[in-house]
């Protein structure tokens, strides 16, 4: 939901426009979040009813113009699948084949084989909503389906993670030396053994997984990066609790052990007889 401009900034400006399209409690039914700076909310309702009427939104109760449509990869879930018989049919026949299934597109993965674009056996289909299927037929083959991951987003004017160069206004840099990206080193900005690349593949495949924003991504591997943290300071100070428990007791019985040495060494030694008692 946004606008060209920033939206308002009054949050309960917002809940009282929701609830007075839908006519009800709107934290209900809708999940919101923001998006694009601040310039965009995100309303996630599992209520293809609310969906409807939140569709048909056109004004925040203050007249500010808003426009909802439907969010450009929330809604969809990738999966990826391998046949080498469909290596060379176009896409569009095999998004007809494929639309009984539940299957809203498909994407041919390529690469460059000297310099041209080659056909792989790859292909990206998308199914809509949140659910992925585990296989698909291809004809009267069945295919199995796994999760598409998508490489991170990289700019190729800064050399810098999440947005592209498009809309870039950071200095620009020779991505072959990266001068000025984020833990370069000695590596190229290209280089995907970057530890910035990885941390953002990471986020991606989060992201994906959850079907969330990369805010709540962020979000969440923070607060899983902080439970973490603390549950092995947890553990550690248990840990060296014990250790310093466990010597004490050693200590303790070398003590008395050594106690009960000198105990006995200072006794005389004793000369003792066997007896036996018999009637008379």
């Amino acid at each position: 939901m946004g606008n060209e401009q920033s939206l308002p900034y009054n949050p309960f400006l917002i809940h009282l426009s929701l609830k007075n399209t839908i006519g009800r409690e709107p934290n209900e039914v809708i999940k919101a979040s923001k998006e694009a700076r601040g310039t965009q909310y995100i309303l996630k309702t599992s209520s293809r009813k609310v969906y409807g009427q939140l569709i048909e939104m056109k004004q925040l109760i203050n007249g500010t113009n808003v426009e909802i449509t439907q969010h450009p990869t929330l809604n969809k879930t990738a999966g990826v699948i391998y046949d080498l018989d469909t290596k060379n049919l176009s896409t569009d026949l095999i998004m007809e084949g494929l639309k009984a299934q539940g299957v809203i597109e498909v994407r041919r993965i390529t690469k460059k084989v000297s310099g041209i674009p080659t056909n792989t056996p790859l292909l990206v289909v998308y199914f809509e909503g949140s659910f992925l299927p585990e296989h698909v037929y291809l004809g009267m083959l069945r295919v199995n389906v796994r999760r598409y991951y998508s490489s991170p987003m990289q700019c190729y004017r800064c050399g810098r993670f999440g947005h592209g160069s498009k809309n870039c206004k950071d200095k620009e840099i020779c991505l072959n030396c990266g001068t000025e990206h984020e833990s370069t080193g000695e590596h190229s900005a290209r280089d995907r053994t970057c530890t910035v690349f990885e941390a953002e593949k990471h986020l991606v495949n989060v992201k994906t997984d959850n079907n969330i924003t990369f805010p709540e991504a962020r979000a969440l591997l923070k607060q899983n990066r902080t439970g973490n943290e603390t549950y092995a300071s947890t553990v550690n100070s248990r840990m060296n609790t014990y250790v310093d428990d466990k010597d004490r007791i050693i200590q303790l019985l070398r003590q008395e052990v050594e106690s009960l040495k000198k105990a006995t060494n200072s006794q005389p030694a004793s000369d003792d007889r066997d007896t036996t008692i018999k009637k008379t």
